[in-house]
């Protein structure tokens, strides 16, 4: 309760913002057979996929980013309303009210631009030598949506929870996440710390202990923007889904990275977590450890040091007796 206190006292002033957000050049639910740039899914509508929950909240998004606006604008130019959609239109909009250019373009797109599917794609890419990790291919519209999301909790994540997660602007040639990366190399020096990792911790976020974690109105766009079903290729059946998300999700790291903050700073101030790593005092580090399990989180007992000489975080080792270890 007292984590659940700490993310509504961080999501209080949460607002969306439709104009940050970055693209990504990867494969959506409906394959590119490898032209995935930004320039192939504009131009292309087949790539303009979304599930049915997100479409309202992704006309938003499409409707006030003046990139996005303008080239759906140029698609539905070619896609002539027949008259019967008119005088739906209009009966509808005579009982709703509003905006009604918005809701002109919102239904267009609805009708003529959105492909709709049902969920994402389940699909696997190596983790290591021996073991392969799940992610889900997500429909393109529902990405950019969910990574102005994340967006959005970076900067409540660097604002509340003093965790930078979208680098220095000063280190223009290290990658994102870098300063976060950065500050838990540092940390593991101190033997005062504990350093936590979890097994197949982006496949644990349930969705249950989200809806109790967030804000209700957090979580519903939480809840909208993601596939609520997943494709499997082996079976050709979609199934539901009890985790709120996998990798390739847009928000699945920032969420994670909050969830486990707020478990972890609900006990230690000066703990910080990137991702599924966690730095928390060693006094703290039993009660965190019980505390995330039982939010269904698996601790890596192999990659987990409490009360140890040897430390490891974010690809870096320490050891008391000997300092930094490279090899």
């Amino acid at each position: 309760y007292r984590s659940q206190n700490i993310i509504h006292e961080a999501l209080k002033g949460f607002k969306l913002d439709y104009s940050a957000f970055d693209v990504s050049s990867g494969e959506t639910v409906c394959s590119a057979n490898g032209r995935t740039s930004l320039y192939q899914k504009l131009r292309n509508p087949k790539f303009w996929t979304v599930t049915a929950d997100a479409a309202d909240e992704v006309c938003k998004l499409v409707y006030y980013n003046r990139g996005l606006k303008r080239m759906a604008m140029s698609h539905l130019r070619r896609m002539k309303p027949s008259r019967s959609f008119w005088k739906n239109f209009y009966k509808t909009v005579c009982f709703t009210g509003g905006d009604i250019g918005f809701q002109c373009f919102s239904a267009m797109c609805k009708k003529y631009l959105f492909r709709f599917v049902l969920g994402s794609r389940c699909e696997t890419v190596p983790k290591n030598n021996t073991a392969r990790r799940t992610i889900n291919v997500e429909a393109w519209l529902n990405i950019l949506l969910q990574r102005c999301i994340s967006s959005s909790f970076r900067k409540v994540l660097k604002e509340y929870f003093k965790i930078e997660l979208t680098g220095n602007d000063d280190m223009k040639y290290k990658p994102d996440y870098y300063f976060g990366q950065d500050k838990h190399q540092e940390m593991i020096k101190n033997p005062l710390y504990a350093t936590v990792d979890f097994r197949n911790a982006s496949n644990s976020t349930a969705l249950t202990t989200c809806s109790f974690m967030f804000p209700p109105r957090v979580f519903k766009l939480l809840r909208i923007s993601r596939s609520e079903f997943v494709y499997t290729k082996h079976d050709d059946t979609y199934h539901y889904l009890n985790m709120l998300s996998a990798m390739g999700n847009g928000y699945t790291f920032e969420v994670m990275t909050l969830l486990l903050a707020a478990l972890a700073q609900g006990l230690d101030k000066t703990a910080r977590v990137y991702g599924d790593d966690v730095i928390i005092k060693n006094r703290h580090a039993k009660q965190f450890i019980e505390l995330a399990e039982f939010c269904g989180y698996h601790v890596n007992a192999e990659k987990t040091f409490v009360d140890s000489l040897f430390r490891e975080s974010c690809g870096a080792f320490y050891h008391d007796d000997h300092g930094y270890i490279q090899s």
